[in-house]
């Protein structure tokens, strides 16, 4: 081979040959864009494409982020995403060898320990550059060589260096070196300030390494992480100061670009086992409500468009708004646009999770599927606990009715695809009510391939008819108890909620829940007195213009009571009761009761307010339970002397069940 065959056949040879210096500023002239040099040079060392070329065509996505990279428009890229999702690929390997190999220029590697770099730097950079026509740049003898592990740095054949740094250690670990670009991996783990450090943060430590190329736009900071918690750095990055960039399909039924969330995907909740989840569980479009195959997903996952925050899309596909004044890309993506995951995999890891009913469980997938941060105060939900609701449990089985209970209320959660409701026996003593779950349960809303807001009605006739007028039995006898008066929320779909309670008479009524938190749609505000209105203890009647009454009930009121409740010793005025049922769906039924924790804050001029906060994603339960327990309430279970029975005083008729004597407690 001719000296000049030699040198061509190698990239970016260094030395004094003037041929070697030609092929050098030719190859810098014609430098790749990062996409292009990802698909041509980096071969895939393991997993399930191993021994292939890298492609965007099969993770189309990455090809975005890819050319996002190379835009300009940004200088630091910060990336969150579900485990064995690409992360470390995407944001450590493919731009450390771009850098040291297309561009020729020195790469600072940091991690939160030495160790922990070293280690991704065997696993996961190595095998690649060996895999791709790079490994004969690899030294050959000193640090990093034949395979061994280096230390702190490694020196390249074309005279580029990788030097790695850690978080841990003092400040002299992350000083004195500078390079125009750092890769990072891990980075929560080393976002706090160590006892050693008298400087800032080694992360900004780190950064700080490159602010010599700034002025000449070749700094570059790249760094990956799986979401941890809100107050995380990498949440702060993405989320935060970055551009939040998130990942939009077509809708394969509705074609509807849109992001798919864990809100969107279900079908498993209702399994008896992990087989039927993973069978069970689907993406449904956020637009239209279908379903959608793995067949339909892995379609939809070929034609993806990046985002920003508070950008818009429409149905061309065209993106609107201007981008993010930032120069950070924040960029998270979820299991639902990863290839690698199929649907039944998302169904039974969100099964398992639910069964475990563990904080560690749902953390994990929250973090590792999802790519959500944890909220890091749902560890410590105030003194409620599981185990104190628990010990809340009586040997009356599930179903019946206790002898002397005064009436019974149940309220309905609405939803797309499923619905909550609960069904409590009350009992009034000299200073409180005592209350006992009956029953609880979600019903399932069968939908096709579109999304029909009319299946809710479906759902909640159904329920009608075969639960709740069928009653339940007292446990002292065989007489059956109906609900005196069933809400149903209509925050969701009013004109469903209007036309169900309409239906159904005199003791159904239609409901929303108003207060303080920052979830909240609706706030609320003392109704005052007037024509067609019925004001009450921390709930108001509304007639509304179409003739139809709707109750309005103070959540932050009512959540307390229930709170206070589960907290009270068993038997005491005000105290809730639980029936003998199955631990497993008594444990979740108390995460969601626990699902929001009350927060106390001074406000000059008003003192201490508080408002509810939501720590967990479901909260069904613990809106059915203060509904019923506000519907006991309404009817006029209350402490001392009140009367419970007869029409209410917002009704001007009462329908059948005037006739029948239904309103009459037992019947």
């Amino acid at each position: 081979m001719s000296a000049v065959a030699e040198i061509a056949a190698k990239p970016l040879l260094t030395g004094t040959h003037p041929v070697a210096r030609m092929f050098v500023t030719m190859q810098l002239a014609q430098r790749r864009a990062m996409r292009q040099f990802a698909e041509e040079e980096i071969v895939l060392p393991k997993g399930p494409r191993k021994g292939l070329h890298f492609s965007c065509e099969f993770m189309p996505f990455m090809g975005l982020v890819l050319d996002t990279f190379d835009s300009g428009r940004f200088w630091r890229f910060w990336g969150s995403g579900p485990v064995q999702s690409g992360k470390t690929l995407l944001f450590v390997v493919v731009p450390l060898m771009y850098h040291l190999f297309e561009l020729q220029e020195d790469v600072i590697f940091g991690a939160p320990q030495l160790g922990m770099a070293q280690e991704t730097w065997v696993q996961d950079v190595l095998p690649v550059i060996e895999h791709s026509r790079y490994a004969d740049l690899l030294p050959t003898r000193g640090a990093g060589s034949q395979g061994g592990v280096p230390r702190l740095s490694i020196r390249f054949l074309n005279g580029t260096r990788l030097r790695f740094m850690c978080g841990r250690g003092g400040d002299e670990n992350r000083s004195s070196y500078t390079a125009p670009v750092l890769v990072m991996t891990e980075v929560d783990r080393m976002d706090e300030e160590t006892e050693k450090s008298r400087e800032t943060d080694p992360l900004r430590q780190m950064e700080n390494r490159t602010r010599s190329f700034m002025a000449s736009g070749r700094a570059r900071i790249y760094a990956e992480c799986t979401m941890t918690i809100r107050s995380g750095r990498v949440h702060q990055e993405v989320v935060e100061w970055g551009t939040d960039s998130r990942l939009y399909m077509p809708c394969p039924h509705c074609k509807a670009w849109v992001n798919p969330t864990r809100e969107d995907f279900a079908g498993w909740q209702a399994a008896a086992d992990e087989i039927t989840a993973g069978e069970a569980g689907h993406t449904h479009c956020p637009s239209c409500g279908g379903a959608w195959s793995e067949a339909e997903r892995m379609m939809s996952l070929r034609v993806p468009l990046l985002v920003h925050k508070d950008q818009e899309i429409g149905p061309q596909g065209i993106v609107k708004g201007p981008e993010p004044r930032t120069g950070t890309f924040g960029f998270r993506w979820n299991a639902v646009f990863s290839p690698l995951v199929r649907q039944k995999d998302i169904a039974v890891t969100e099964w398992q999770a639910e069964r475990a009913d563990t904080d560690e469980a749902r953390k994990w997938v929250t973090q590792h599927t999802w790519a959500e941060a944890w909220d890091e105060d749902s560890l410590d939900v105030s003194n409620l606990t599981r185990e104190l609701i628990l010990s809340k449990m009586t040997k009356r089985a599930r179903g019946l009715v206790p002898a002397g209970t005064d009436a019974l209320t149940a309220f309905i959660d609405l939803g797309l695809y499923r619905c909550w409701w609960t069904a409590w026996a009350w009992r009034r003593v000299e200073d409180g009510l005592l209350g006992h779950l009956v029953d609880w349960g979600c019903l399932e809303v069968e939908q096709g391939r579109e999304k029909k807001v009319r299946a809710i009605l479906a759902a909640l006739r159904a329920f009608r008819d075969d639960t709740l007028e069928q009653g339940w039995k007292r446990d002292d006898s065989d007489e059956i108890v109906r609900h005196r008066l069933c809400l149903v929320d209509a925050g969701y779909q009013p004109d469903i909620t209007f036309e169900f309670v309409r239906e159904g008479g005199a003791c159904y009524m239609a409901s929303v829940g108003e207060g303080s938190a920052k979830h909240e749609s609706a706030v609320w505000k003392e109704v005052k007195k007037g024509k067609g209105r019925t004001i009450g203890n921390h709930w108001a009647v509304v007639r509304q213009p179409t003739g139809n009454m709707l109750l309005h009930m103070h959540s932050d009121h009512w959540k307390m009571e229930v709170h206070d409740g589960f907290s009270a010793p068993a038997g005491a005025a005000g105290s809730l009761s639980l029936p003998t049922a199955d631990k497993l769906e008594l444990a979740g039924f108390a995460r969601q009761i626990m699902a929001e924790k009350r927060q106390d804050d001074y406000v000059p001029g008003k003192g201490m307010v508080y408002y509810w906060d939501r720590v967990n994603r479901d909260n069904h339960y613990l809106d059915c339970t203060y509904g019923a327990r506000c519907a006991a309430d309404l009817i006029g279970l209350r402490p001392g002397k009140s009367e419970v029975g007869g029409p209410p005083p917002w009704q001007d008729a009462y329908g059948e069940r005037k006739a029948s004597g239904q309103w009459k407690i037992g019947r």
